[in-house]
């Protein structure tokens, strides 16, 4: 699996990996859109809850991708995986600041996550300046944009602060699937529950 590590400045560093369209890209656009007629959008977001061959084959390569820069050795893990859909409308209405994914997927215990992966599965073409780019905020407050491709899976530690540029001008949707990894799930069990039974 070729991995490419890319220093877009000093304290950011990004992962790409060109996935080989093993799965074509109208199918995996079918099943995005039969996962938001099933889950609607929450914002932007989708939370994936269609179990297709389409969704693991994505999840199971940045899954690999993650694990292989991850240096815990446990092979228990937490995720979460869901579909961005930007469109042409306001940002103040679509899209929302800069943020990351370290918020736990656990309720019960404070796991951070350890890395984020996008999935960039439709862009716009006619797009100006950094119209559609992903922007990286740094400790400094300073601002790297990047410009992915279609076909490229983007992974960086869940911390780093990111942001979608807005897509005013977009002739169709820019389509991401998204999702986190927490890899230490090493916890002290809780032997004290009741038994429903």
């Amino acid at each position: 699996m070729k991995i490419e590590k890319l220093d877009l400045s000093n304290n950011i560093t990004v992962y790409s990996y060109k996935y080989d369209w093993a799965i074509s890209r109208d199918r995996i656009i079918d099943k995005v859109y039969k996962n938001y007629t099933l889950e609607g959008l929450n914002g932007n977001t989708s939370n994936i809850i269609l179990r297709c061959n389409e969704f693991q084959k994505i999840h199971n390569i940045a899954y690999e991708i993650c694990k292989s820069l991850t240096e815990i050795n446990d092979e228990d893990y937490l995720d979460d995986n869901f579909i961005y859909i930007q469109d042409k409308k306001p940002i103040h209405r679509r899209i929302k600041g800069f943020h990351n994914h370290t918020s736990s997927l656990s309720k019960k215990q404070q796991i951070e996550n350890d890395w984020t992966y996008c999935f960039y599965l439709q862009l716009p073409k006619n797009i100006v300046e950094n119209e559609g780019k992903l922007t990286f905020e740094d400790k400094n407050n300073s601002k790297v944009h990047y410009s992915p491709s279609e076909g490229e899976i983007l992974i960086f530690k869940a911390d780093i602060n990111h942001m979608p540029e807005p897509t005013p001008n977009a002739e169709c949707d820019r389509i991401t699937i998204v999702g986190v990894f927490a890899f230490n799930t090493n916890i002290k069990l809780n032997n004290n529950y009741k038994s429903i039974l």
